[in-house]
């Protein structure tokens, strides 16, 4: 019998992505992860070294994604704001990414994750940088990461949502889009010509 290894990852990271966003890391069984990608658990070694790593690609498969779905485009304000509402919609759909995220924060050193989202952080900092050239990179950091809070967190705390506005709670990209929209426009207002 032929094998197809790229078959075989790409169902291992399909079966680990809804295991580790139901249970976690640590919660997280390889034994369930391979039954039910219908592969040998050995391939998770093999593939992935261990599960830590099996959980590491996971991520960057996730985020990989919503790289090549949500990207920022343009050079203007209005730009930023419609990424956020972009990325929120994103996250709204496809929650599993939000839960592994908050499953990583909850387990995991912070250092594992800093390699897997430097350089796309990196990358959206710059893209802001370049429509409010007096940014700091502090600054322009403190916006990515209130626009990456607002967009995740959403899909994790629809509970807290429900009771704080009734069930269901409302969709929230009108909120998100005035958090992100007074944001910019207190750098616009800082950095425009007096």
């Amino acid at each position: 019998m032929e094998r197809n290894p790229e078959r075989t990852q790409a169902r291992l990271l399909e079966a680990a992505t809804a295991e580790f966003s139901a249970h976690g890391l640590a919660g997280g069984r390889v034994d369930r992860i391979a039954k039910n990608a219908g592969v040998n658990k050995e391939r998770i070694y093999q593939y992935f070294s261990n599960k830590e790593g099996l959980f590491s690609a996971v991520l960057d498969h996730q985020l990989s994604s919503i790289i090549d779905e949500v990207p920022l485009d343009g050079s203007e304000p209005e730009d930023i704001v419609h990424y956020a509402r972009a990325l929120y919609t994103y996250h709204s759909n496809n929650p599993v990414f939000s839960r592994l995220l908050h499953w990583e924060g909850l387990e995991l050193d912070p250092s594992a994750a800093l390699i897997r989202c430097e350089q796309q952080a990196s990358q959206k900092m710059d893209q802001f940088m370049t429509v409010f050239p007096h940014l700091t990179r502090t600054e322009s950091a403190n916006l990515l990461l209130t626009i990456l809070t607002l967009a995740n967190s959403w899909s994790v705390l629809h509970n807290l949502g429900a009771q704080i506005f009734g069930n269901p709670a409302p969709p929230q990209h009108e909120a998100i889009e005035s958090v992100v929209r007074a944001l910019i426009n207190g750098y616009q207002n800082r950095t425009s010509p007096t």
